[in-house]
């Protein structure tokens, strides 16, 4: 029978160890081998490893050893002959000192974990009888209760369906109201001292979809009406006409920078101010008193703010330090406004004279801008 390749490579393993020189040869190969893996990088000693190679380098010697161990072993056992039956040899099987602390650690553990289940399963089982208690009440009182008779009368349940129908039919028609004179009408019927007196103003609110505004302190509703503005034409005109204008908003000049409305292009302008300022400007130069919402509702709606993608003017952030400083200060009650042109006006007699605004004035160059008595937050607060 042909011989597998293990046992011919064992066959010349065994010559080769028979005769001393080729061991020799063999073992000095070896060694050189092991010396050029090592310089090549192939191969690490056990110094070179960090913690963990290390520790895993020792575990295989470990287990190679224990493997010799058992072949030197199993070859002493079969080339010893047994014992003679009247030879009398103790053997002592003394455990040694890490079997029994690993034995007492190990009992430790299981006494630890063996009392915790014994207390989980003592609150399982109070938690279990809780829960059947209550199961057992519930089921008496469901017992209790349905002994009883709960039908509804019928006066009763058609009493419901109205009012139900009626509340539907009152926010429909309310709903549907075109004018504001038949808004009042419809809201002034359930609105009064009843309802009042009773505390449903607010479910009357919201079940029939009305709004507080409707309300006064009697309960009647009121009759409020909508400010209407005479000359609203020519105001709309004004307005328009002040946000067009180049020293309120500038053209822009890009083939794309348009803004489309209704059907209607328009080129867009953005504006150089914040629009609370240009209102009291507006104010400032006309007799016509209008509110900032009216304001801003009358925006064009191509003059728009610029974004910082838009700006080519000096509108940057650099130049913008100084805007978010003054309303910094003003937030923590340092100044008294934000608008740097109003603070300007604090520290120079004239902003049109050039002599006070380069600080040649012998009456204002050395004024600094006045302090309010209400600051009480840290200087290194303020945001730059």
């Amino acid at each position: 029978m042909a011989k597998t390749a293990a046992e011919r490579q064992r066959e010349y393993r065994a010559r080769r160890n028979a005769d001393p020189e080729r061991r020799e040869k063999y073992l000095r190969s070896e060694r050189m081998r092991w010396t050029k893996y090592v310089l090549a990088g192939k191969k690490k000693g056990i110094g070179d490893l960090d913690k963990r190679g290390q520790k895993m380098r020792r575990k295989g010697w470990r287990k190679a050893k224990e493997r010799q161990k058992q072949r030197e072993m199993a070859v002493n056992t079969i080339a010893t002959p047994p014992q003679s039956p009247d030879r009398d040899v103790v053997m002592s099987h003394e455990p040694t000192r890490q079997s029994v602390k690993g034995k007492k650690k190990s009992r430790k553990t299981k006494d630890k974990l063996r009392k915790q289940v014994a207390d989980l399963q003592k609150c399982l089982d109070e938690e279990r009888r809780a829960k059947e208690k209550y199961k057992k009440r519930l089921q008496r009182l469901e017992k209790k209760t349905s002994s009883k008779s709960t039908a509804v009368p019928s006066d009763v349940r058609r009493s419901a369906l109205h009012h139900t129908a009626l509340v539907a039919q009152i926010k429909e028609h309310y709903k549907n109201a075109k004018t504001e004179r038949e808004k009042q009408i419809i809201s002034r019927v359930v609105a009064g001292n009843i309802i009042k007196k009773y505390r449903l103003q607010s479910f009357s609110e919201s079940a029939l979809g009305f709004s507080k505004k409707r309300w006064k302190l009697t309960g009647s509703v009121s009759t409020f009406q909508r400010k209407k503005i005479s000359n609203f034409v020519d105001i709309k005109k004004r307005v328009r006409d002040f946000f067009t204008r180049d020293d309120i908003s500038r053209m822009t000049t890009g083939k794309k920078q348009t803004k489309t409305k209704n059907k209607q292009k328009m080129q867009k302008r953005f504006l150089l101010d914040t629009l609370k300022n240009l209102h009291r400007k507006f104010l400032a130069e006309n007799t016509e008193e209008i509110s900032y919402s009216m304001f801003s509702r009358l925006r064009p709606f191509w003059v728009v703010y610029p974004s910082l993608a838009d700006r080519d003017t000096c509108m940057c952030k650099l130049h913008e330090n100084l805007t978010f400083v003054a309303e910094k200060l003003k937030q923590i009650k340092l100044i008294e406004s934000s608008v740097l042109e109003d603070l300007v006006e604090s520290v120079c007699c004239s902003s049109l004279n050039k002599q006070c605004m380069y600080g040649e004035c012998e009456q204002c160059k050395n004024q600094t801008v006045p302090m309010s008595s209400l600051y009480a937050a840290d200087v290194s607060d303020l945001k730059r």
